[in-house]
């Protein structure tokens, strides 16, 4: 008897792709389609021009689809319409893209645009016919963006990361490649100074509760130091006397 992905060569596709993604037997996609919701969201994905993503997700060992972003998993795999319209075994190859999910997207992200497209949109070839104007603007949004990435990773983590410009550059003609370098440089020089500012500016306000939750114990610490200094003042830390010792329990 055939299974659904060998009468249906659009449940074929997804099949091999869901299989490599999240590393599952061919059996899995099997025993997924026999649910009737699960196999009703896959139906939608393919027949509905609105529905442009549907997602795989392990879950307890099983194999789950939605069409909504899965929450609390390790990995997913999604799929989503470069066109909107139906999807056909014809032209599943050209209007479906699949990809990843997992818990560092922002990580993935930032590979993904450093090691993919940024050396694709850097390429002299691919360049061809642009005024230099255009191919300008177009490198420097898009390092913006990786860099943007970057910075966006270290504030999730708690640190300032300074994104590093790209080391190679497209122009062939060494004048103007030295012009570009410097220009990259030097907006890398301005992204830094900006989050060197925002690192000034901010944590002396977050140092401030720290510094006074420091003092009580600086005070408590002082009779034992000074003994003798404590028995002739014993309020010197507890009610300090201004116009005496001012800065005693500041």
């Amino acid at each position: 008897m055939a299974t659904v992905a060998q009468s249906d060569p659009r449940h074929g596709w997804l099949q091999e792709w869901v299989s490599l993604k999240l590393g599952v037997r061919a059996d899995w996609y099997q025993k997924l389609l026999a649910s009737p919701d699960e196999a009703a969201a896959v139906t939608t994905f393919f027949e509905s021009a609105d529905c442009m993503c549907v997602f795989f997700a392990l879950k307890d060992k099983d194999l789950l689809v939605s069409l909504t972003p899965p929450a609390k998993c390790k990995k997913a795999a999604y799929f989503v319409k470069l066109v909107r319209g139906a999807i056909s075994a014809v032209n599943i190859d050209d209007a479906v893209a699949p990809g990843e999910l997992t818990t560092d997207m922002l990580g993935q992200m930032f590979k993904l645009c450093q090691e993919v497209y940024l050396p694709i949109i850097s390429n002299a070839d691919n360049q061809a016919g642009w005024p230099d104007v255009v191919t300008r603007e177009v490198l420097d949004n898009f390092q913006r963006l990786v860099a943007g990435i970057y910075v966006t990773i270290g504030q999730v983590q708690g640190k300032t990361l300074l994104p590093l410009p790209p080391v190679e550059l497209s122009s062939a003609d060494r004048a103007s490649k030295d012009k570009e370098r410097v220009h990259v440089l030097e907006t890398a020089v301005v992204t830094w100074t900006r989050q060197i500012k925002n690192v000034l500016k901010t944590e002396p306000e977050q140092a401030k509760p720290r510094m006074h939750a420091r003092q009580p114990a600086a005070c408590s610490l002082q009779p034992a130091l000074q003994p003798a200094a404590s028995s002739l003042q014993p309020a010197a830390c507890t009610q300090p006397a201004p116009s005496l010792h001012p800065a005693a329990c500041s």
